[in-house]
């Protein structure tokens, strides 16, 4: 009966954050976190997950790069609180997992921005992009609505899913 309980107090609150964000915590595919991991190689900045859900891309860049500090954003507890026990189950020191938005987050200059939103969050993120003073913005699946990006790559799975690259350098 008890586990029922813990069942149901976890269903109900990643259904009310859904509910309150507009989109569910959904990782990204096995596929696109292999693309996202040789997309932020060549930079030696800082990558910062927006939107980091049950903290698997995180925790993938932070082990791919243990040399770099990794920061994970995410405003629904349950897959935050699941992605802190990954964290500290693996002992990445590198990695920082914050439950907040993002949008009110001061990100670190010349970060490297990765994420896995839906068009409303893309929509936000791209007002803000000034602010943040990113290098770079790697989108898995949705683009900025207003600005064209410098890159798009195809993954080869069913969905030919695009990973949109942004080049802020300039």
């Amino acid at each position: 009966m008890f586990s029922i309980a813990i069942f149901l107090v976890i269903l109900i609150s990643v259904g009310r954050h859904t509910f309150v964000l507009g989109i569910s915590p959904m990782p990204s595919s096995p596929r696109a976190i292999r693309e996202l991991i040789l997309l932020v190689k060549s930079a030696d900045s800082p990558i910062v997950e927006l939107g980091s859900g049950w903290g698997i891309l995180s925790y993938k860049l932070a082990r791919a790069f243990p040399e770099r500090q990794v920061i994970g954003y995410e405003l629904s507890p349950v897959p935050y609180l699941f992605s802190v026990l990954i964290k500290y189950f693996f002992s990445l020191t590198n990695l920082k997992l914050v439950r907040a938005n993002f949008l009110h987050q001061k990100i670190p200059v010349g970060a490297i921005l990765v994420c896995y939103l839906y068009p409303g969050g893309m929509s936000e993120v791209e007002k803000k992009l000034e602010e943040y003073k990113s290098s770079s913005l790697i989108s898995n699946t949705f683009a900025l609505p207003n600005k064209k990006a410098d890159k798009i790559i195809r993954l080869e799975d069913i969905y030919k899913t695009p990973i949109y690259l942004y080049d802020f350098k300039n």
